[in-house]
């Protein structure tokens, strides 16, 4: 039993000392790779060209995916992701009803259709003292702060008692109320209104938070609407909606007031909460809805983020991994050569390897391990310069959401295939400088 004991202890010991110079090996290998990469710096290079744009152009467009989703779902009111807008032709004069939205609640699951809520925007006058100016005058319910995401920061907001009893209350958007009332809290104060067919008193009785100029500046289809106004512009009227007609969405200036103290009956706009991951199917779906009770409506929804978040650009993704996969073709071709003219340069250090003890198998593995140190060091440069390209492009893009993150998920994918390129181009060097004579090449010097 000692014996045996003995005997499987030093088994063990043997097979770790293998595995320990097998490692050694491996990073003895490398290390003679980098060596020899720097003493000819631009070859080396030039030769990763190929490598190392295979490796951008894969991480650009993941990168951008990767950042615009995180960014979305971080905060998808920003970016009017989570809101579904409709707007009835007024030329038809069948206007929206509560009836409407009753419907919509009904007929749809309340993990679809969040909430919903009624609007109507008319323009007019308000003053306070002997100061009027024009104003516009959104006529809504309680439901609006939480649909919208819009929260006020003083006072209260609109009660479904205050739509009920057409209580003369109204809440000031942020703008609105600095302009009239600078310092001072505006909350319980009195307005002078006038609006088409009536003149009103309300009572102020709250203050809707700032928003910021990023969602100020993102219109309801997901592009920065004042930065990149012109392809925005173009792309509503390709899609046949009103670029002009949600501003009142994207000011601080309007009054919030009770859908019930404003002239005639029914509501414009219809508003839905929903998950920024279905929007763009409830937009189709609600607006068909709508068609069928015989509104005819525009529906206003997002349409970058479903595009990027269900990768339905397949055309996009199948070019760029035929781009990918003829850069890294290339760029093995490029380094097979470059490592057979290496095996050319190095005979005498080939030959003193194999006077020391070295079999062709180690020699073999020395030039395949050169080929992956090569593609892996191409793949630390091409990551980098991918990321670059994806965050200039996202400067550059009209949608509000692009942005740049890592590809945690297709990295490791992207340096398996590179090592396996650099290995592949290294298997004809190696049987090449395996093959080699050592007493021929020390004869011939």
């Amino acid at each position: 039993i000692q014996l045996k004991t003995i005997s499987y202890s030093l088994n063990k010991c043997q097979i770790r000392n293998n595995k320990m110079a097998f490692r050694f090996n491996i990073f003895r290998n490398a290390r003679i790779a980098i060596t020899y990469m720097f003493k000819k710096p631009l070859r080396t290079f030039l030769v990763l060209q190929g490598i190392i744009w295979a490796v951008a152009i894969a991480i650009f467009p993941q990168a951008m995916r990767e950042g615009s989703v995180r960014l979305a779902q971080k905060n998808p009111a920003e970016y009017s992701l989570d809101t579904v807008t409709f707007q009835v032709e007024s030329s038809s004069g069948n206007l929206f009803s509560y009836d409407d939205i009753e419907a919509i609640k009904k007929s749809f699951k309340k993990s679809e259709v969040l909430g919903v809520m009624p609007a109507n925007v008319i323009n007019g006058e308000m003053g306070t003292g002997g100061a009027t100016a024009a104003a516009e005058f959104i006529g809504t319910d309680e439901n609006s702060p939480y649909v919208r995401t819009f929260m006020h920061e003083k006072g209260r907001y609109l009660t479904a008692d205050d739509v009920k009893n057409n209580s003369k209350v109204c809440v000031l958007e942020a703008k609105v109320a600095e302009k009239f009332f600078g310092r001072s809290d505006p909350v319980g104060k009195t307005i002078n209104v006038r609006i088409p067919g009536s003149e009103l008193t309300l009572t102020v009785i709250g203050v809707m938070e700032k928003r910021s100029e990023l969602r100020l500046s993102t219109n309801e289809l997901g592009f920065r609407y004042r930065t990149k106004q012109k392809i925005s512009s173009k792309i509503s009227f390709m899609l046949g909606l009103d670029p002009y007609s949600t501003e009142w969405k994207r000011t601080e200036t309007a009054i919030h007031v009770p859908i019930s103290i404003l002239p005639g009956e029914g509501f414009e706009w219809i508003m839905i909460k929903t998950e920024p991951i279905i929007a763009s199917k409830i937009a189709e779906q609600v607006q068909a809805f709508l068609l069928n009770r015989g509104k005819d409506c525009k529906a206003y929804s997002n349409i970058v983020f479903p595009v990027i978040f269900e990768n339905r650009l397949k055309i996009r993704d199948q070019l760029t991994k035929a781009i990918f996969a003829i850069c890294l073709i290339l760029g093995g071709v490029m380094i097979m050569n470059i490592m057979l003219l290496s095996v050319m340069e190095r005979y005498n250090e080939i030959a003193i390897r194999r006077v020391e003890g070295a079999n062709k198998m180690d020699i073999a593995i020395q030039f395949i391990t050169e080929g992956a140190v090569l593609c892996l060091i191409a793949t630390f440069f091409g990551v980098p310069l991918g990321l670059l390209m994806a965050f200039i492009t996202s400067k550059a893009e009209p949608w509000a959401i692009a942005s740049v993150g890592i590809p945690f998920k297709q990295l490791p994918w992207c340096i398996l295939w590179t090592v396996a390129i650099g290995i592949l181009s290294g298997i004809i060097p190696a049987r090449k400088a395996a093959s080699l004579d050592p007493a021929e090449i020390l004869r011939q010097k």
